[in-house]
């Protein structure tokens, strides 16, 4: 089978596909060690390279409970490892904020079909989570009010409030 070349006629380089392909890319060895890692999760997290790259992806100094998410990672690489792609959501310890981050862990194969190593990549899921939560609390709000309403009628303003409510 013959190698794959990257389009010499493409302006963008192989390495720049990388940076911009979601918010954080990790290039893992087959011992989890981070080979390669994007730029934003330095910008993000005000780390280093040398904090991360040739360390361990489990032990990274950018997790906020590091014990915790340890052996879903774990179970993560070993899943990619053995050609399985695997999600796992991790949250993300940058200076006033907490990142939470929808990574993606996916094998990375050679010419012969071998896995050599693992791609983990992050979209930055904060503000989704916000709204989810946000959401969450509003209809546990408005559902305590339609159950504890027993042949009432009312009306609801759109921004929340009760414009009328049965005697």
């Amino acid at each position: 089978m013959a190698a794959v070349k990257y389009p010499e006629d493409i302006p963008v380089a192989p390495h720049d596909v990388l940076e911009n392909l979601c918010a954080f890319v990790f290039v893992l060895a087959r011992d989890g060690t981070i080979r390669y890692a994007s730029e934003s999760i330095f910008k993000r997290t005000k780390l280093e390279p040398g904090d991360c790259v040739g360390h361990p992806f489990v032990a990274a100094p950018f997790w906020t409970d590091a014990t915790a998410m340890r052996t879903e990672v774990e179970s993560c690489l070993r899943d990619a490892l053995q050609g399985r792609i695997t999600d796992l959501l991790l949250d993300i310890s940058a200076p006033s904020q907490r990142i939470t981050a929808s990574f993606e862990f996916k094998p990375l194969r050679n010419g012969d079909g071998s896995v050599v190593a693992v791609l983990a990549e992050g979209r930055d899921v904060t503000d989704k989570r916000v709204i989810e939560r946000k959401l969450r609390d509003a209809h546990f709000r408005w559902r305590t009010i339609a159950d504890c309403t027993v042949d009432w009628e009312f009306w609801l303003h759109p921004a929340g409030h009760f414009i009328y409510s049965s005697p």
